[in-house]
């Protein structure tokens, strides 16, 4: 009786140990990641209209809106490899800025996310997290831009669309958010 009891209390601080392990692995990652207020310095002549980063948060921003609505997720992770134009303070700011749907926001591509355990690799499922890519811009100009962006959260909720987004009243607006794919 005593040896169940034992057994059955070590099977449970496993089980509870297991289930928490994701949950640590983003908070490390995301505190490595994450400053508290980051603020991007861009280089002399810059306009606000050529910062990648502000046309990338509306347009990711657009999406989260368009699925679900501003939710809390377990984590948002950004992939912005994809897109070469981010400096470091670009992808801190970006981090900075999703933090108003988790506390765990990371820089993490999908792959890099079953490595480190938050994905299954055969569903792909985040378990609550949301995957948010710019993967490729289309076509920019001084007053729009055109961008294939995708949103992931399991196997069967994944999407991507095209989003248009105008330069008016100081700041990137979406005009259009036109789905490509959905599963």
């Amino acid at each position: 009786m005593k040896r169940i009891v034992i057994l059955t209390t070590l099977v449970a601080l496993v089980l509870a140990t297991f289930l928490n392990y994701i949950d640590i692995v983003t908070f490390m990652i995301s505190s490595i990641q994450h400053k508290e207020e980051v603020t991007v310095f861009y280089q002399e002549g810059i306009e606000s209209k050529d910062r990648i980063a502000d046309i990338s948060i509306a347009a990711l921003n657009s999406i989260i809106a368009s699925r679900l609505g501003e939710q809390q997720y377990r984590f948002v992770s950004l992939d912005v490899k994809k897109i070469d134009n981010f400096s470091d303070g670009e992808v801190q700011y970006l981090l900075t800025s999703f933090k108003k749907y988790s506390d765990k926001v990371i820089c993490a591509s999908l792959k890099d996310l079953m490595k480190i355990g938050l994905c299954t690799p055969l569903k792909k499922d985040l378990h609550g997290g949301i995957l948010l890519a710019i993967d490729d811009i289309v076509e920019m100009t001084k007053e729009s831009v055109v961008l294939k962006i995708s949103a992931h959260e399991s196997g069967m909720g994944a999407a991507g669309y095209i989003c248009k987004l105008k330069y008016k009243d100081d700041k990137w607006e979406v005009v259009e958010l036109e789905p490509t794919f959905m599963a």
